[in-house]
């Protein structure tokens, strides 16, 4: 190949939004939540994921990254940790707070091997304005599900009335 179109490729490449970017109208307003009171997030009820120092994953929750945020005293607003955070810009070790664990090969396995529309149809039946989980895993199995669900903008979460198990697109939440 001459090297004039391997640039071209690269540059062209680089210049692509970066994959599975979080919903930056659901980090808006997040953030525009009161973070000085101490009311529970109006998104609490999902999980969302960030990334660890040793390339595995921890689900978290709106407001524990709150809670991080205001007992490290950032020198940059909430939204831009959110978004730095959500968008596994920055790693964290694992603590009292945080449990990271490794993907589940299978699960990752079926996810690279399809597109998101059919992957999610395995495991997942439409409900309402949400997708309801088909059947129980394991805790690894269903977090690494969980976490492949954010990676496309889906946010899990538990209903305990009814023992079920729902991801929802983060556009469905605004």
């Amino acid at each position: 190949m001459k090297p004039s179109i391997i640039l071209f490729l690269l540059l062209a490449f680089s210049c692509v939004n970066p994959a599975n970017e979080f919903d930056n109208k659901l980090i808006k307003r997040i953030a525009n939540e009161d973070i000085n009171i101490d009311i529970p997030s109006q998104y609490s009820q999902f999980d969302f994921y960030i990334k660890c120092e040793n390339g595995d994953v921890a689900q978290v929750g709106i407001n524990l990254l709150r809670f991080m945020y205001k007992e490290n005293k950032m020198d940059i607003s909430f939204e831009e940790f959110i978004t730095t955070v959500l968008n596994h810009q920055q790693t964290f070790a694992e603590s009292k707070y945080i449990d990271c664990f490794s993907l589940d090969k299978e699960i990752s396995k079926q996810y690279h091997s399809q597109d998101f529309k059919s992957f999610l149809a395995i495991y997942f039946e439409k409900s309402h304005d949400s997708f309801r989980l088909k059947k129980s895993l394991s805790e690894n199995k269903l977090e690494t599900l969980f976490y492949y669900c954010y990676l496309n903008n889906y946010l899990s979460s538990f209903d305990d009335p009814s023992g079920f198990h729902y991801v929802t697109k983060t556009s469905n939440l605004y």
